[in-house]
């Protein structure tokens, strides 16, 4: 059901809807949607991966399930999916989606489980380890190669959450060994969840986790939300007429930063049919009049704006009072202000 809602729906935004519920991001994961450990493992969106998984989780389960009992079985593939999705999270900042974490952590149990249980002989054969144990390595190496991005960390928990509920329950091997490592994977899907200053995405969590929450927040009325939404926009469909949309409601709430946004992209758009100087101008002026003509960022804007309109005297008297405005700090910023002086000099306009 969720494989044939994300591929027949239309319409559908995944990092808005079902999608972000089922397989929300690190960041989501960090602020409380620790469910996504569990329900990650049961989407899908290419018909050959829901295949090959349902397929195998068919093969292996046929046989487990008698074996372990319905209830045992049951918490076995929960525990899988969540030891699995969580090892992904803890290398690889994701979670991954599909259940291929669960698939190798069935084929671990009856691999270990097969010296006391003959009937998973039948299906634990040499050609089916050779194949599955041949995919994880194949997978490894399209990965590092850049060819396929695949969640190895993800095989790779599950096999290991297998091997060692076969070891501690069933075969009684090194039980104590087996338990310790059982210990270690929850300590690596618990800390995934609340404590990862390793990945590259934690320092910007809050950041983010407000970029996350800005299309309900947007469609709900607030400015700041509205704008970063028109962002998110901006960055999937570039400078699209619904991101300008959204930037418009922001500024007609009187929010500065909407209201500079809207004026700098009607006043510097590459897509023509976006970009309108006249408006522009409106905005930038009162933006500038909010604002008290302090800000070398809005000045700058006002100045961009005036050149699209084609009055340059203006354009560049207003760019040499945002140069006079600039902060030392921000040395990037001041450049890109005074590059855009040395264009409104020669009459040409900013293009961004």
């Amino acid at each position: 059901m969720i494989f044939a809602y994300f591929n027949l729906a239309t319409g559908v935004s995944f990092y808005e809807g079902a999608g972000a519920i089922l397989a929300p991001s690190c960041v989501r994961i960090w602020s409380g949607a620790y469910w996504g450990l569990l329900t990650s493992a049961f989407v899908h969106f290419a018909f050959w991966h829901i295949l090959f998984n349902m397929w195998w989780a068919r093969e292996f389960g046929r046989v487990l399930e008698p074996t372990m009992g319905r209830g045992w079985y049951g918490l076995f593939i929960l525990g899988a999916a969540v030891a699995s999705s969580g090892a992904e999270l803890a290398f690889s900042s994701t979670t991954g989606v599909g259940f291929s974490g669960v698939l190798y952590a069935m084929f671990g149990y009856g691999l270990v489980a097969r010296r006391v249980e003959p009937r998973y002989e039948r299906l634990i054969t040499r050609q089916t380890i050779a194949w599955l144990l041949g995919w994880l390595v194949l997978c490894m190496v399209l990965t590092v190669a850049n060819v396929w991005q695949i969640a190895n960390a993800a095989h790779l928990g599950g096999f290991l959450y297998g091997c060692l509920v076969a070891a501690a329950f069933k075969a009684r091997a090194y039980v104590a060994a087996s338990v310790a490592g059982l210990i270690v994977i929850c300590i690596v899907v618990v800390l995934s969840s609340v404590y990862m200053p390793w990945s590259p995405y934690w320092a910007g969590r809050q950041i983010a986790a407000k970029y996350l929450d800005a299309p309900a927040k947007a469609r709900a009325g607030d400015a700041e939300a509205q704008l970063m939404y028109a962002q998110l926009i901006m960055q999937q469909k570039g400078q699209s007429s619904e991101a300008v949309s959204w930037l418009r409601k922001s500024a007609e709430q009187r929010y500065l930063p909407g209201m500079n946004n809207l004026a700098w992209t009607l006043a510097t758009s590459t897509n023509d049919s976006v970009r309108d100087g006249v408006e522009a101008v409106t905005w930038a002026e009162k933006l500038s009049k909010e604002d008290g003509g302090k800000s070398a960022e809005y000045l700058d804007t006002l100045a961009a704006a005036y050149a699209e309109e084609g009055r340059w005297d203006v354009a560049v008297a207003t760019q040499q009072k945002a140069v006079a405005a600039l902060a030392p700090p921000d040395a990037s910023f001041s450049n890109s202000v005074v590059s855009h002086l040395q264009k409104y000099l020669k009459q040409e306009k900013v293009r961004e």
